[in-house]
């Protein structure tokens, strides 16, 4: 026979992450040092997403280097892509003397996968925001329910 379990032992149970200060404004991390000489239109993603209501369940602490990470590959990918488009361009010219890496294809596409892999992770594309969107109305509702608590045995 089974039983309900407690809500710490049910599957997806967390502890809400710290993302307010104390006034209820969203936390906007500084810019780590390893981003400091990316582009501005970055720098203004950066503070986009840390603004945006997705960023209501990110943890300013625990989602800090996942985040850097991943601009930090969109600014390489951004250089891979231009390298590339020389490469490109130097074939169509005809310049046989210049070198061609066909591996770049195989490296911007591992770059494009990681960093869709990052922004579902993080909620940045429509889908990682769709479950994360579920995350913040569960975690809105079990804020609103305050000192109520549900019990799926009573359904």
């Amino acid at each position: 026979m089974s039983h309900a379990k407690d809500v710490e032992q049910r599957a997806g149970h967390r502890t809400l992450p710290t993302t307010l200060d104390g006034s209820g404004a969203l936390v906007v991390p500084e810019l780590p040092a390893r981003l400091e000489k990316v582009d501005r239109d970055l720098r203004d993603r950066w503070e986009a997403v840390w603004t945006s209501p997705v960023a209501q369940i990110l943890d300013p602490v625990s989602d800090l280097e996942p985040m850097t990470r991943l601009f930090v590959l969109y600014a390489r990918g951004r250089q891979l892509d231009a390298a590339f488009e020389r490469q490109l361009a130097w074939l169509e010219e005809g310049d046989v003397d210049m070198p061609f890496d066909p591996q770049f294809a195989r490296v911007l596409l591992g770059f494009a996968a990681e960093i869709r892999q990052l922004e579902q992770t993080l909620g940045i594309t429509p889908r990682g925001r769709l479950v994360i969107g579920a995350a913040v109305v569960a975690a809105g509702r079990s804020a609103g329910a305050g000192e109520a608590v549900r019990d799926d045995a009573d359904d």
